[in-house]
């Protein structure tokens, strides 16, 4: 089901034109309300994600000739030092690279090989903050190391800022700072302690998803891109109906769509369980059998 079918159902259900862009708004943004709060209800098997980002060297630069491409090789013209871009932030002049082959001179001029874009190296420094995730997030679960195989513990701001308050250390990765959101994107900005003096070490993340604001430039995308299962599409549906026909003053039929969205978050309850993997549970009565997992070993009696 595509956000636009749901919208038009959503508008069925109270009795409302379909083809009405303001009606449609509000079907919409009730159905990302009742999707939002239904996602943040418990641990879902769908709401989890895992991803992974590079460690960088931020440079600072000027008179940028226009926008470098992602994983493009970029070069100094004085010195000859090569590097891989990683993201280019126009609005604030930065590259940020990694598997740079040496230092880049101040003042030279750096060209991307792909893009043929050019402009002005200032200075280099550890990549200390990141934005890992282009969306909202609701939980960080875990951060690792890939690269060294090793653990990041997740850290308050205070503990932070004892382990390295000005903010001057570099090294290996031992632990990481979420810091918020970005003014300017809106998106969770980690920070890394202390900041890795290597670049190219690949950091995995896992995280629970949060439903992001919809659209009318989402309509046409499935739900289950927007991050809704197929079992909650109906009651996501339901749920905006709820409020839909409140606001209409229609008490009765409100209650009915709440009970049906009650249904279907119950079903996905079920599925959730199954989800988990190899689970096992106390027998109902004292004569079946049982187990036990333990770790990687399997405990089993008669």
């Amino acid at each position: 089901m595509t956000l636009a079918e749901a919208i038009t159902m959503e508008l069925d259900n109270t009795k409302l034109d379909a083809t009405d862009t303001t009606h449609k708004n509000r079907a919409r943004q009730y159905l990302n309300i009742v999707a939002v709060k239904v996602a943040n209800l418990q641990e879902w098997w769908w709401s989890k994600k895992t991803t992974t980002f590079k460690t960088t060297l931020q440079l600072t630069v000027t008179s940028a000739s226009g926008a470098f491409t992602v994983g493009e090789t970029i070069t100094g013209g004085t010195s000859g030092t090569t590097a891989v871009l990683d993201s280019h932030d126009a609005t604030n002049g930065y590259l940020y690279v990694y598997s740079e082959s040496a230092a880049f001179t101040a003042t030279e001029t750096i060209t991307g090989g792909t893009s043929s874009k050019t402009c002005t190296f200032r200075s280099s420094t550890e990549t200390r903050l990141y934005s890992p995730i282009s969306a909202q997030v609701s939980a960080w679960y875990s951060f690792y190391d890939r690269t060294n195989g090793d653990r990041i513990d997740i850290i308050d701001p205070d503990a932070g800022d004892l382990y390295d308050g000005e903010q001057d250390e570099t090294g290996d990765l031992a632990g990481v700072v979420i810091e918020g959101l970005d003014d300017t994107t809106g998106y969770p900005v980690i920070q890394l302690y202390p900041a890795p003096s290597t670049t190219n070490e690949t950091v995995q993340v896992r995280y629970r998803q949060d439903i992001a604001a919809w659209s009318s430039s989402n309509d046409a995308t499935e739900l289950s891109v927007l991050g809704i299962p197929r079992l909650l599409e109906h009651g996501i549906v339901e749920g905006a109906t709820a409020l839909h026909r409140s606001e209409k003053g229609d008490v009765e039929g409100a209650a009915e769509a709440r009970n049906a969205l009650s249904t279907a978050v119950e079903l996905l309850q079920e599925q959730n369980v199954l989800m988990q993997g190899n689970q096992r549970y106390m027998p109902r009565n004292g004569h079946d059998e049982y187990a036990i997992n333990i770790g990687t070993s399997l405990a089993t009696q008669g």
